[in-house]
């Protein structure tokens, strides 16, 4: 299939500098991006991330800790960033950048086996 690209400026991190703590910058490495749905408080675009685990094994979920203790991590705009990748949109879901990413993430589509189960994914992003 094609390959897509789209390249945004990134909010950086509101307070925390270290990937390994709470509130900081997203660490380094692989990621699946899964399908977008708006936020229930925030009410904007939002994309779970699911990282790769350190030996390859296969993916986290949105809600298990990494080695270095991170979860829940996202995709989405914005304006501030408490630790997910966060666009910078100020206008967040109307912002032309940020239309463009959703445009090529959302026309992805891809599934990841796991013993049991599928989970379908929209594709990868890389953090580096």
């Amino acid at each position: 299939k094609d390959s897509q690209s789209v390249t945004c400026t990134t909010q950086p991190p509101t307070n925390e500098t270290k990937d390994d703590r709470p509130g900081g910058p997203t660490p380094r490495g692989e990621y699946l991006i899964g399908r977008r749905y708006t936020h229930r408080t925030h009410k904007i675009d939002w994309y779970k991330l699911y990282p790769k685990k350190e030996d390859s094994s296969g993916y986290y979920d949105y809600r298990d800790k990494t080695k270095k203790g991170r979860y829940t991590m996202a995709l989405h705009p914005g304006t501030r960033s408490l630790g997910c990748v966060t666009v910078k949109a100020p206008t967040y879901n109307s912002d032309a950048c940020w239309q463009q990413i959703r445009n090529v993430i959302d026309s992805g589509s891809m599934y990841y086996w796991k013993i049991k189960w599928t989970w379908r994914f929209r594709g990868f992003l890389y953090v580096h």
